[in-house]
């Protein structure tokens, strides 16, 4: 991906799957 300016939905789901990503791994840990 060589995207210089990715549209602002793609950054909001990225940061909100990172973020659930991080609280599955807190759950299960």
């Amino acid at each position: 991906m060589s995207v210089n300016n990715p549209p602002p939905d793609s950054q909001v789901l990225f940061d909100l799957a990172e973020r659930v990503r991080v609280a599955v791994l807190r759950a299960v840990v």
